[in-house]
């Protein structure tokens, strides 16, 4: 993982924390009926801050993995050495419309709008999931025995450690994917991270190789894929007979094409 991915996934490990210490805070001064608002605007103020790093990370990171897939068909001495350095987003939508031209600008613009968009999932999930929480314990019975102070004591403790409890294991900061698979958000983020960087390493790869009149690409697998995966690690695709070649097949995908040179 990249310095880059490290430095956002600690961002999102820090987001968790303050999330729940949010909640947690505001649980334990409920007696004073905490107004639930100020405490989704708090939250809004963390997700914000990610939505502001996600974006930095997805103009950085993406067009440097479609360079690095490039780089697997051209072996250019220029592409190694202009990714051996840190770059802003316009130093590197230069060196591609220089270097390789319109269409591969235009691909990178598509992958950094899809990748945006696919990591916008966790700040919708997130807040909705705030919202709803929030405005849930805040229903009018609740704090009117509050206010009442009917639950006291251990009574009112073992409540508020309940909805802790709960909120940790399926709360604001779990995710679920298209396949109602539970993800922490950290954990989530990971997978965005490899999905969008082996789409566009894959996508530098195919769409340079095709460009140079390479139509064969063998799919190579890491070590620690997924079973299926595991199963067509070697397959060779011909984009001449079987058209353009799937960018990965699942999320969190760890295979890669590399060009056939026949």
């Amino acid at each position: 993982m990249k310095e880059l991915d490290k430095k956002l996934l600690q961002l999102f490990l820090e987001a968790e924390k303050d999330i729940l210490l949010k909640v947690e805070t505001a649980l334990k001064q409920w007696k004073q009926i905490t107004s639930y608002k100020a405490v989704l605007a708090d939250i809004q103020n963390i997700l914000q801050n990610l939505w502001v790093n996600i974006t930095t990370w997805a103009n950085i990171r993406l067009p440097e993995s479609y360079l690095e897939g490039v780089n697997l068909v051209d072996k250019s001495s220029e592409i190694t050495d202009f990714l051996k350095e840190e770059h802003t987003k316009d130093e590197y939508v230069n060196f591609i419309w220089n270097y390789l031209g319109q269409i591969h600008l235009e691909a990178v613009e598509n992958l950094i709008s899809e990748g945006i968009a696919y990591a916008s999932n966790i700040v919708d999930w997130v807040y909705r999931g705030a919202r709803w929480s929030l405005a849930k314990w805040n229903e009018v019975a609740i704090l009117e025995k509050l206010a009442k102070w009917e639950i006291e004591g251990e009574s009112l403790q073992e409540l508020k450690q309940e909805v802790i409890k709960t909120l940790k294991e399926k709360g604001l900061t779990i995710m679920k994917d298209r396949g109602w698979k539970s993800w922490s958000l950290s954990r989530y983020w990971e997978v965005v991270v490899r999905s969008e960087t082996a789409k566009a390493s894959n996508a530098g790869t195919i769409n340079r190789g095709v460009e140079v009149w390479i139509t064969k690409f063998k799919r190579v697998e890491k070590f620690d894929c997924c079973e299926i995966c595991a199963l067509h690690n070697g397959e060779i695709w011909d984009v001449a007979k079987q058209g353009q070649p799937p960018l990965i097949y699942h999320s969190n995908c760890r295979w890669y094409w590399i060009p056939v040179f026949d």
